[in-house]
């Protein structure tokens, strides 16, 4: 069995490059993967360690890399599982350097919502949808919706 260390590469690459244009700011990968890495911190900071497996499973290899990059599986965070907390834990561990100025709440809001509609592209749709339910707080109310071009699609290729 052969380890294809470059193909899981190129599919990270690939990964902060749809995120960088998600996010309004194509090709600065750099501030895509801070801020996938600050939310991917966060969100397992915010879920049990089974809901983390869970979630992990269905990532691409080097997703799953950062995902768990620095984790120290049980140091979830309290209890104060909040939209407006997670917001506020984001530019916490963020440190504003992923910011252009100093975003508000609608900033954070989008760039989370990037990193959810990137990933949405990288996971099968009912793996997404299984996964989804995993998240934590208000999240779920932010979750971008399926594009209809994209379920003509799905339907056109399942013929």
């Amino acid at each position: 069995m052969s380890i294809h260390f470059i193909k899981h590469a190129e599919i990270g690459y690939r990964f902060l490059d749809e995120l960088a244009v998600e996010l309004g700011d194509s090709g600065n990968t750099e501030r895509a993967g801070r801020l996938l890495r600050s939310i991917f911190r966060l969100l397992r900071n915010h879920l049990s360690v089974e809901e983390s497996f869970l979630i992990i499973a269905q990532m691409p290899m080097a997703l799953k890399a950062l995902y768990v990059d620095g984790w120290i599986p049980g140091n979830q965070l309290a209890a104060n599982n909040t939209f407006s907390n997670f917001i506020d834990d984001v530019l916490e561990v963020d440190g504003c350097f992923s910011w252009v100025y100093s975003p508000g709440t609608n900033e954070v809001t989008l760039a989370i919502q990037a990193v959810l509609k990137t990933l949405r592209n990288y996971v099968p749709e009912e793996e997404f949808e299984n996964m989804s339910t995993l998240f934590p707080l208000d999240i779920k109310s932010i979750m971008p919706r399926r594009d209809s071009r994209d379920l003509i699609i799905e339907l056109i290729n399942g013929i």
